[in-house]
């Protein structure tokens, strides 16, 4: 929300821990385990706001009409009335983070990053955040069509 007032080396040297520790980051490349499902609190989301403090008045429009073109939620202007707050934010040069956060809490329920130029990495994370989202519901549509086994 108030990234654009901390230096970017101050940001770097926050978020690199949180990227680092995130269970999503890397660990289904690196290990091979499976990477556990997103909380229900993402999966039964319908609107969000959108938080690009990054000093780019162009990115969140862009941003806004990715997630328009998904068509998966509703886009709010306030922070209050969205179940999710998408926040993007720069890490270091040409690396740019997405954190899917509780609207309250603040709570960290998902985080990715993507490279290259801001235009780039915007478009790279919300598509990223899709595949994500389709491909837990594809799993827990398979999961109901199962039958269990006695």
């Amino acid at each position: 929300m108030f990234s654009h007032f901390v230096p970017w080396p101050f940001r770097a040297a926050l978020a690199l821990p949180v990227l680092l520790l995130s269970p999503t980051v890397g660990q289904a490349r690196k290990t091979g385990k499976p990477v556990p499902p997103l909380p229900p609190e993402v999966l039964m989301a319908k609107s969000v706001y959108v938080d690009c403090g990054l000093g780019y008045p162009e990115i969140p429009s862009l941003v806004k009409q990715r997630i328009q073109q998904w068509g998966r939620f509703r886009i709010e202007n306030r922070p209050d009335n969205a179940d999710l707050v998408l926040s993007i934010e720069g890490l270091i040069e040409d690396t740019w983070v997405l954190y899917v956060r509780d609207r309250t809490y603040h709570r960290v329920f998902w985080s990715t990053q993507a490279e290259g130029t801001i235009t780039q990495g915007c478009v790279q994370l919300i598509d990223s955040f899709r595949r994500r989202i389709d491909a837990d519901e594809a799993r827990l549509r398979q999961a109901q069509r199962t039958p269990k086994q006695p």
